[in-house]
């Protein structure tokens, strides 16, 4: 007689364990359902992430281009023609079929060389 009050005992114990795991299961698949929604928004914030990055580099790309666009370096010139260096440069930017005459709003830049050249470098920005 006691089997079956003990085999009851267990088969209700098991059944008791067993609905514990269940209810521990429907908690481990929500906290799974809401780290598969975070994954989600992170890869979405990512892909966001990267695609301002190409953005950025793009732009920044194109400010370098119009900086190097507009700032050109001219060595060797000649300190001793007479001439004031910006009006060589004007001379050599015609002589390539360039448009410039000297404004004010050009900066002729002369940069420093050694003394024993002779010669000037002009950048203009």
């Amino acid at each position: 007689m006691r089997s079956p009050d003990v085999a009851r005992k267990v088969i209700a114990k098991n059944n008791d364990e067993v609905e514990k795991l269940k209810k521990d299961l429907v908690s481990q698949n929500k906290y799974v359902a809401s780290l598969e929604l975070e994954v989600g928004r992170v890869k979405k914030a990512s892909k966001q992430q990267k695609s301002d990055i190409e953005d950025l580099q793009e732009s920044l790309e194109e400010l370098e281009q119009y900086t190097r666009k507009n700032s050109l370096e001219f060595h060797g010139i000649p300190e001793d023609v007479g001439i004031p260096t910006d009006e060589i440069v004007c001379k050599v930017a015609q002589a390539v079929s360039v448009e410039m005459e000297p404004e004010k709003n050009r900066d002729f830049t002369s940069l420093k060389q050694e003394k024993r050249n002779q010669t000037n470098n002009c950048k203009i920005c």
